[in-house]
Parts: C-alpha cells; sequence; structure tokens
C-alpha cells in the first residue's frame, strides 16, 4: 500500500486573502461577461429576435456574420487538421534498420564527430593587447 501524503492546511494572512480574493472574483467577472456576450450574440443570431430595418445596415450586419462565419470554419479546419497531425506518418521512410555507431575501442580517444579536432581548426588569432599595438594613454 502507498502511504499518502496529509495535505497542509495553509495560513495565509490578510494582505494575501484578499489579494487571492480579488484575483479570483475579477477572473469570475470576466469569464461571466464572456458567457454572456457569447448567449447575446447567439440571441442576436436567431431570425426572428433582431430585426434591422435598414438597408445599409443590414447588409453590414450580413458582412460581419458572413465573415464571422467563415472565420469560424477556417479556425475548425485548422483544429481538425491539427488533431489529425499525430496521427499522419512521414512521407518517406528510412530503408532498412536504424545502425547505431559501433563503440571506440577501449584504447581509442573519444570524439565527437560532430566537433572537429584540434589538428583540423586553424590557429586562434591574437588579441591586440599581445601585439605589441601602442597605448593609447
Amino acid at each position: 500500500m502507498e502511504k499518502q501524503i496529509a495535505p497542509r492546511v495553509a495560513k495565509l494572512d490578510d494582505a494575501t486573502r484578499e489579494s487571492i480574493r480579488r484575483v479570483l472574483t475579477e477572473k469570475l467577472v470576466q469569464e461571466t461577461m464572456k458567457a454572456l456576450r457569447a448567449r447575446t450574440a447567439q440571441e442576436a443570431l436567431q431570425p426572428s429576435i433582431l430585426e434591422i430595418r435598414d438597408p445599409e445596415m443590414k447588409k453590414q450586419f450580413e458582412a460581419r456574420v458572413a465573415e464571422h462565419a467563415a472565420q469560424q470554419k477556417e479556425a475548425d479546419e485548422a483544429r481538425q487538421q491539427k488533431a489529425l497531425r499525430p496521427f499522419v506518418l512521414p512521407a518517406t521512410r528510412p530503408k532498412g534498420p536504424a545502425t547505431v555507431p559501433s563503440p571506440a575501442p577501449a584504447g581509442a580517444p573519444a570524439t565527437n564527430p560532430t566537433k572537429p579536432e584540434a589538428r583540423d581548426r586553424p590557429p586562434a588569432t591574437k588579441s591586440g593587447a599581445a601585439t605589441g599595438a601602442p597605448d593609447s594613454k
């Protein structure tokens, strides 16, 4: 059986408690406003709820509704593509088994194939102070 560690009761001072309360209240208000906006928007899209009599405003409203629908469709398609992506196999697969390089013999020095050897590197450049440049004092 596993032992469970009992939760500790955290004692918060009044300032911290009030700060947390303000943050949580603000989040609650924001979420409530978001839900109310979404519900109002859904109700406005119902055919019998909103009546626009001005033809110019009606065209503008319909254009915005169509634009919103197109954006929603694109977002849904992108979500579906993203959901399918882990299941798609790569276009090319390596042929044959994967090869692992054999370990170096015990007496050989360990080398990193991505790092060039010291003898393959050009010599380091010397700094200006080491070349005997005159001091500008």
